[in-house]
């Protein structure tokens, strides 16, 4: 029986996309940023909408003003591309269709902050109404158990989604070079078509526009990094979590604990000489010099067990030289969150590394291993007590072998402890050789990957190596 609460109410579900891909559509970092904002702004709008948002949205947290002041005075983008919220009954559609509206009359208004004149509004309004996908779901008879509306509400959601409407690509400039970004659209202004020139717009209006990585070296001399890494962030199992509360209260109190975690991304961003992309609560996006990464990457995690109940969560990193595309980048960095996820279980880390000649490293561990240890006392001993090229005479030790097979540990382990010989002076300490050795078993063991042990040094190795003097 449905309790009296939930009598009068309805579920409602709306998403706004896309999303991934035209954040990604970025040629600097103000960019990226730019596409997240922009997301988080027309999702804002809509949320207006919602009756008594601040009681009636169960996600976001809308309870406090943590997401609003984030988003408005600090221009974090913190809005997620899909809100949750009970509204009257017989009403959920209502409310989707003037959710839609605001949204739509939101980025409107961007199109005429563009200043192109009427012919000019018309060939980008075009190009801006094929744009927008918004979709939402209504559940008009609650259960009062939340994990089950949830489960069933997004069903309805996917299968609305599967229902694609295709029209055919209606272009308003009949001819000229393409959108350099997106490649889809006719070029308007400075090589972008209308959804990359609002993102150019509110990056300049902002004054984020070409932002530069900076790194800070040991003399606290600043310069310019030459090579970069973006972050991917994911908390792991998020729908399952969410599937299993029992009522509103609970959801939301969950809302709340990510909220809380989102507002404090930044600081640890900035700590690592970093620049905060997105923060939507389980869903994180950072530029960080490349050296910076790993500790970043390890710190985000904690806090993110910290604020969300010991919750796991999975990071993808993606590094290469500033003149690397940007695309490539934050798309590598995705799928490597992908496959730390689905080959290292969750609560793992994955990291692609572009060499300038083309080659990409790849390497992960799961984030309590011991591998992490291991990198970061390589980083600290490199050109003090330990050679560069050791990850490289390890490789040439190993070549003969081929593919490291699953039962050649004591193998490995020689040749590893034959290298280390060769490449310092001074003898490993005790914490490292057990380090190591327990690695080695994580890697030889049942779900392990063998490679992924030389795979550690090549990456740390080149991330870490010293580049004075190197365009």
């Amino acid at each position: 029986m449905v309790e009296d609460e939930y009598k009068d109410k309805e579920l409602l579900l709306f998403q706004l996309g896309p999303v991934q891909e035209f954040i990604a559509q970025a040629a600097t970092v103000g960019d990226l940023w730019a596409g997240s904002y922009l997301l988080s702004e027309l999702v804002w709008a809509g949320l207006q909408k919602v009756p008594d948002k601040e009681k009636n949205v169960v996600f976001p947290d809308l309870s406090t003003d943590t997401v609003r002041e984030a988003l408005e005075v600090k221009k974090i983008p913190t809005i997620p591309n899909r809100f949750l919220a009970w509204v009257p009954a017989g009403h959920g559609k209502i409310v989707a269709e003037e959710v839609k509206k605001a949204v739509k009359e939101k980025l409107d208004g961007y199109v005429k902050g563009l200043g192109l004149g009427d012919i000019g509004v018309q060939a980008v309004q075009t190009q801006v109404d094929q744009f927008l996908q918004m979709t939402w779901a209504v559940l008009p008879h609650p259960t009062g158990t939340m994990g089950d509306d949830y489960n069933e509400i997004c069903k309805k959601l996917a299968m609305r989604r599967n229902v694609r409407e295709f029209s055919p690509w209606r272009e308003s400039v009949p001819t000229g070079p393409k959108d350099f970004l997106s490649g889809k659209e006719t070029a308007i202004r400075d090589e972008r078509g209308a959804m990359n020139l609002i993102k150019e717009k509110i990056a300049q209006d902002e004054g984020k526009g070409a932002e530069e990585i900076l790194e800070v070296d040991e003399d606290d001399k600043t310069s310019k990094a030459k090579y970069i890494a973006v972050i991917a962030m994911d908390g792991d199992r998020m729908g399952e979590t969410l599937s299993g509360f029992a009522d509103k209260d609970e959801h939301r109190k969950f809302s709340s604990s990510l909220a809380s975690f989102a507002g404090k991304v930044e600081a640890v961003v900035k700590r690592h000489s970093g620049y905060l992309i997105y923060d939507g609560g389980d869903d994180v996006l950072a530029v960080v010099p490349a050296r910076q990464a790993i500790g970043c990457a390890k710190n985000l995690r904690a806090l993110w067990g910290d604020e969300v109940n010991g919750k796991t969560a999975s990071v993808g990193i993606a590094v290469g030289h500033v003149s690397v595309p940007m695309q490539d980048l934050v798309h590598k960095a995705h799928a490597a969150e992908s496959c730390a996820k689905s080959e290292y279980n969750r609560n793992a880390l994955a990291v692609s590394v572009f060499k300038r000649s083309g080659e990409i490293l790849e390497w992960g561990c799961k984030l309590e291993s011991k591998a992490i240890y291991i990198y970061e006392q390589l980083r600290d001993s490199l050109d003090k007590n330990l050679s560069g090229r050791f990850p490289y005479k390890l490789a040439e030790l190993l070549q003969p072998y081929g593919d490291i097979a699953r039962d050649m540990r004591s193998v490995v382990q020689l040749e590893f402890e034959h290298a280390w010989e060769r490449s310092t002076q001074k003898a490993m300490s005790a914490d490292l050789a057990d380090a190591v050795d327990k690695y080695l078993g994580d890697v030889f063991g049942e779900n392990g990957k063998p490679n992924d042990f030389l795979d550690l040094f090549l990456c740390e190795t080149f991330i870490d190596r010293p580049r004075e003097g190197e365009d």
